[in-house]
């Protein structure tokens, strides 16, 4: 897939995530997607796209280095993030804001860990890389289909493969 709105409408055919915001949700989307179709290489392709929250991992880290319990607010554009999975072992993935965009990307083989984590409602998901740790956050069924992509991507540096 190279088009933002192929990326957005796989991530919501495959219940891989997508912005919860009501009327502008669909618009930042694309937005999102098309700064990673800017980053692309001539020959790349996304395999995969999702949505979901992202916070670094140091964010969440308190002053004695435990893990803080912050809640995540939902309704709101801070923080949610479209990712890539491409054909060229790399997760690419990109906020837009006006004027500040943030697009970044790691090869497979950088990434160390991924956890899986889920309640009744909401889940996370940590991946671990090289340089720095983050989170994703979404609904429980959507994050362990995320979290199961990102495993296979970490472990065994191949791409799912989706009907």
């Amino acid at each position: 897939m190279r088009y933002p709105k192929n990326m957005r409408d796989f991530a919501k055919r495959q219940k891989l995530g997508r912005h919860l915001l009501p009327f502008i949700g669909d618009w930042l989307s694309a937005k999102h997607f098309g700064l990673i179709r800017d980053a692309l290489l001539d020959d790349e392709d996304v395999e995969v796209a999702f949505e979901a929250r992202f916070q670094p991992a140091n964010a969440f880290q308190s002053e004695a280095g435990k893990e803080s319990k912050e809640v995540v607010k939902w309704r709101t554009t801070k923080g949610y993030y479209a990712f890539g999975v491409t054909n060229r072992q790399r997760l690419i993935y990109a906020h837009w804001r006006p004027f500040h965009h943030t697009v970044e990307s790691i090869r497979f083989d950088r990434m160390t860990d991924v956890k899986i984590s889920t309640s009744v409602f909401m889940g996370r998901t940590r991946v671990g890389t090289l340089e720095d740790d983050f989170y994703l956050y979404y609904f429980s069924g959507t994050i362990k289909r995320i979290g199961k992509v990102l495993q296979t991507v970490a472990f065994e540096k191949r791409v799912v493969e989706f009907e």
